[in-house]
């Protein structure tokens, strides 16, 4: 028999075995299960949504909830607090550009010129904020960007030590049992 037919029929032996498996979710982590209650609490129906989702289409729901956390102020930049600030300050930017829009839109012609007015000083601030707020993620990946580099230079000065340190590591005879 060769090893490709082994290897086929393992896999066919086992295929029973993973249809009843469930695949993982990342929803088990405490971060992503908070953000789930959050949406919850707040939007039932785009909770029943991604519940569906998730049944439906485990892929899509997993890049939807990238968007959740995202919207939440979770994942990487959540404990820098001026990144979180910025993220702030666009949500308020955005309701009030949404409040202005629908007065625009109810508004007579002769009030809308004003209202316009307003509608483009928000957007302004929104882009600005938006713009500050990439400022502050490029700024935070240069530092990243940089401290890394500075490892590699090191570690690459200390190359020979580091690997025999690994090695006599992986080598070393413990004493089991006490």
């Amino acid at each position: 028999m060769t090893i490709n037919k082994i290897i086929l029929a393992a896999f066919v032996a086992t295929m029973p075995t993973l249809a009843l498996a469930e695949p993982p979710h990342s929803e088990g982590k405490p971060e992503v299960r908070e953000a789930l209650e959050k949406v919850r609490a707040k939007h039932p129906e785009k909770y029943d949504k991604l519940m569906k989702l998730r049944q439906e289409n485990p892929k899509e729901f997993r890049h939807a909830m990238r968007r959740v956390m995202h919207h939440f102020g979770e994942g990487p930049d959540q404990n820098d607090p001026q990144i979180r600030a910025e993220k702030e300050k666009m949500r308020e930017l955005r309701g009030d550009f949404k409040s202005a829009l629908d007065e625009y839109n109810a508004a007579d012609e002769g009030e809308r010129t004003q209202l316009r007015k307003e509608l483009v000083e928000l957007a302004e601030e929104i882009f600005d904020a938006k713009q500050s707020h990439r400022r502050m993620r490029v700024e935070k990946m240069q530092k990243h960007l940089s401290e890394l580099e500075s490892e590699i230079t090191e570690r690459a000065g200390k190359r020979s030590e580091l690997i025999e340190q690994f090695v006599d590591e992986k080598t070393k005879d413990s004493l089991k049992g006490l």
